[in-house]
């Protein structure tokens, strides 16, 4: 059986990477490059004898210390520099080079090759920039952000999370974060059972600070699983809505006292939407008019008045003028009897003066 020979020369050719070879000097130049590195770098074959190596290298400096360290050493190993092509367009490659020596020691040429590595290179600066990104969001959020193991104790927060809780990195790292809740709150959190659901958000809970004081947050926790589905973990963002909560009773607190003095009354006030519908009322109104919720609620507010009493209120055009101060009129009961009263109006407006309803006493 013959013996297969193989053609050298067409596999250099077809294969698909960079290879070249060079004369060695201070100014090394191309004496053969193959048709995949004259494709990757825009030069046809006629140009091969006039191109340089220190042409294909973007930075001379880089290029500077590549020659040196190759006559050095003799050898480089897969170095990534940024090249270029004919036009300047750059060419990120992993570079290994091997100095070629005649019997006396004698450097004859240069042997290169060159992979091209600039899709790696480009997945590299884009996970270095996403990296960046959210390492800037995850220090500069204005929200508590911290990281649990599988056993549930803390191994990263973010510096808002230090802030919060006033604790710093002594107290914190491999912190179990239930210590970080009231028991009877713990509790609560692990009825719901999370680690099945993966994700639950919008919680409202309490958490220690490290002097034992309590501050009211909104508590989103996200579980991490590895590809099995195991769990390794969890993120949990922490708002703090202390002063929310705190601005919240005071606005109850403040509505209760406007309710004990409006039910407490010894007159009819009445609120409707921007649409004239009954939307509020206080108690004195439901004894005025012997009418329950079932009554007024939605209703528009000219149920109230005879006919022809509302249509004279109503010629008034009080949106335009903003308000109306006692104007006599008649109201109807729900048995339909009439009381004489006296009726001031004002219509209410947001900021931007569009008229939301009115308050009729």
């Amino acid at each position: 059986m013959a013996k297969e020979t193989v053609d050298f020369p067409q596999l250099i050719e077809n294969v698909q990477t960079c290879l070249a070879r060079l004369t060695t000097g201070t100014k090394p130049r191309m004496v053969y490059m193959n048709s995949f590195m004259c494709r990757l770098f825009g030069y046809q074959s006629e140009d091969v004898p006039k191109v340089l190596l220190e042409n294909l290298f973007a930075d001379r400096k880089e290029y500077l210390a590549f020659r040196r360290a190759l006559m050095r050493d003799g050898h480089i190993e897969k170095q990534d520099f940024e090249l270029k092509g004919r036009r300047n367009k750059p060419v990120w490659c992993s570079v290994s080079a091997k100095v070629l020596y005649a019997d006396k020691g004698k450097a004859v040429g240069i042997d290169l090759h060159a992979e091209d590595v600039s899709r790696s290179k480009r997945r590299e600066e884009e996970l270095i920039e996403s990296k960046d990104l959210f390492q800037t969001v995850f220090n500069n959020t204005a929200a508590a952000i911290t990281v649990t193991d599988k056993n549930e104790q803390l191994v990263a927060w973010n510096p808002y999370a230090e802030t919060l809780l006033g604790m710093d990195r002594e107290d914190l790292f491999n912190k179990p974060i239930k210590d970080l809740y009231p028991e009877s709150e713990w509790k609560r959190l692990r009825s719901f059972k999370i680690d099945r659901q993966g994700i639950k958000d919008d919680i409202e809970t309490k958490i220690f600070r490290k002097d034992g004081t309590l501050r009211e947050v909104n508590l989103s926790v996200t579980v991490l699983k590895d590809l099995e589905g195991r769990t390794i973990g969890s993120i949990g963002i922490i708002r703090d809505i202390t002063q929310q909560k705190i601005a919240e009773r005071k606005i109850r607190e403040s509505e209760n006292k406007i309710r004990v003095i409006l039910d407490n009354s010894a007159a009819g006030i009445i609120l409707t939407d921007e649409k004239d519908r009954i939307v509020s009322w206080n108690k004195f109104t439901e004894g005025l008019f012997a009418m329950k919720k079932k009554d007024l609620y939605l209703k528009h507010v000219s149920c109230l008045y005879p006919k022809e009493e509302w249509a004279k209120i109503d010629e008034i055009d009080i949106q335009k003028s903003g308000a109306l101060h006692h104007f006599e009129t008649k109201i109807s009961t729900k048995a339909g009897d009439t009381i004489d009263v006296d009726l001031s109006v004002t219509v209410l407006q947001d900021p931007e003066e569009r008229v939301t309803g009115s308050v009729s006493i």
